[in-house]
């Protein structure tokens, strides 16, 4: 996936690095990262039933969920996706971490310095499972 890269620089340490942005216009579109190896993904819901399935079923069998509201389950939404995922990724949620800090605090992206080609999310384990053992096994 092709997805606009901007240079930012953090607030803490001022080291200056790169990050991917999608469009203010996505929807159901998101990127998560590994913060040890810096290797980002791109989750579309649209495009991954099964796992959308889980998730749900997941989020509907769980009574600690019920109560909350729909920023917040989008947010459990996504760091369930990231547990089902291949790897150690997190969502993004606001900020990327800073590689030498670790603190999330950064300018805004608005120096564009070209597309990076992203690889999508991947759920090669989860696939394997049946959707019972997977939701059984899921938590945060």
């Amino acid at each position: 996936m092709k997805i606009a890269e901007f240079n930012v620089r953090c607030y803490v340490c001022w080291k200056q690095f790169l990050i991917p942005c999608l469009s203010e216009f996505s929807y159901g579109e998101f990127l998560f990262v590994n913060y040890k190896t810096r290797k980002f993904r791109y989750f579309n819901y649209f495009e991954n039933e099964n796992i959308e399935k889980i998730v749900t079923a997941k989020l509907n069998s769980d009574s600690t969920f019920e109560n909350e509201n729909n920023y917040k389950k989008r947010d459990i939404r996504l760091k369930l996706i990231a547990k089902l995922s291949d790897g150690e990724f997190e969502p993004i949620f606001s900020n990327v971490k800073c590689p030498r800090c670790k603190i999330g605090f950064h300018s805004m992206p608005n120096n564009r310095s070209g597309m990076t080609n992203i690889e999508k999310l991947t759920f090669k384990i989860t696939n394997k499972k049946s959707m019972v053992e997977t939701i059984n096994e899921l938590s945060l």
